[in-house]
């Protein structure tokens, strides 16, 4: 396996070889991160699919719509408020999004406060 300009060697059969660059393939990471996950036990997590980063783009674009339309100064201010907490709804949803699946993280979101 390469690590910048040097080579370290672990010794595997060809078909765990084979996982391990699958699994490296699947996580869209190199193999020296994997490795270096594997070794630390930090959590693996398979690369999200393109319909993820849609999502995620959508959900962006419609946050920033609404804080647009908040800042706009012609805007009455009964619909203000709306506005102002639509768009910190949808920010919480897409942070919630992208720690649970992007960050292995399953509890964010979930853990209650103290």
């Amino acid at each position: 396996m390469r690590n910048g300009k040097h080579y370290v060697s672990v010794r595997m059969t060809s078909e765990e070889k084979d996982r391990f660059i699958s699994i490296a393939k699947q996580c869209n990471i190199p193999e020296r991160t994997l490795l270096y996950w594997l070794v630390e036990k930090m959590p693996v997590r398979e690369f999200p699919p393109k319909s993820f980063w849609r999502l995620n783009r959508l959900l962006l674009r419609v946050m920033l719509e609404a804080g647009s339309i908040w800042l706009n100064r012609n805007l009455p201010k009964e619909y203000e408020q709306e506005y102002y907490n639509f768009s910190h709804v949808i920010n919480k949803c897409d942070c919630n999004i992208t720690h649970k699946i992007i960050f292995a993280d399953p509890d964010y979101g979930n853990k209650q406060s103290k």
